[in-house]
Order: structure tokens, then sequence, then C-alpha cells
């Protein structure tokens, strides 16, 4: 993203703007741009968008993680 963020910080959907669908849980930078690893419930990450700090926020661009989870018990 293009702008700073905060661990602790509420990520909000488009579709659901009054109450958060996530939180940053890190944050960092990398080639000038922004990275944050976030909790988000997956039903957020199936339309619409996300975004940093209020629904009119900045867009968040989700992306895969670099490493599988392997399936739970």
């Amino acid at each position: 993203i293009n702008a700073a963020a905060a661990v602790g910080q509420e990520i909000f959907h488009s579709a659901d703007p009054e109450q958060p669908a996530g939180v940053v849980a890190g944050a960092g930078t990398h080639e000038g741009r922004t990275v944050i690893a976030a909790e988000i419930k997956l039903e957020a990450l199936e339309g619409g968008s996300l975004h940093l700090g209020s629904a009119s926020g900045a867009v968040l661009q989700p992306r895969a993680l670099p490493y599988d989870i392997p399936p739970q018990d």
C-alpha cells in the first residue's frame, strides 16, 4: 500500500463498512511501499475491497503467503 500502517490498525471491507474485517498484525516497508501481515475474515477475501483504517482508507492488495499451511485435523 502507499500509506503508513501500524500493528493493531483495523481493516474494513467495502461491503460491510461498519465493522472491522481484520487487523494489522505486522507492518514494514519493502522497496518504498508499506507491506503488512494481517488477520482477515476469510469471507472478506471473496469479493469487494479491503481498506486500511476505514472503508474509505487506502486500498489493500491481498497476496498469497510465500509458503503452504498444512490442513488442520
